[in-house]
């Protein structure tokens, strides 16, 4: 999902919408082959979150919203 080799940049072009993965047909031997796994390989996935210098547990948008939001948390 994350790859910036050629093929996955091609691929996920013509298969990924803002609203997810398509969900009319396409000729590829590649997506044929993986588009009835994609569900279960995205629920058996997780974030690399890197050295996490950059991440705010709170402030971030994990769900939707920032937790401080979801939670009702007032400003400090």
């Amino acid at each position: 999902m994350n790859s910036s080799e050629d093929w996955a940049v091609l691929l996920k072009s013509k298969v990924l919408r803002k609203q997810g993965i398509i969900s009319h047909h396409i000729s590829s031997s590649i997506w044929s082959s993986i588009k009835d796994s994609h569900a279960e390989l995205m629920e058996n996935s997780s974030w690399l979150l890197g050295k996490g210098d950059n991440i705010n547990f709170w402030l971030d948008d994990w769900c939707g919203a920032p937790l401080v939001q979801t939670l009702h948390i007032p400003d400090q």
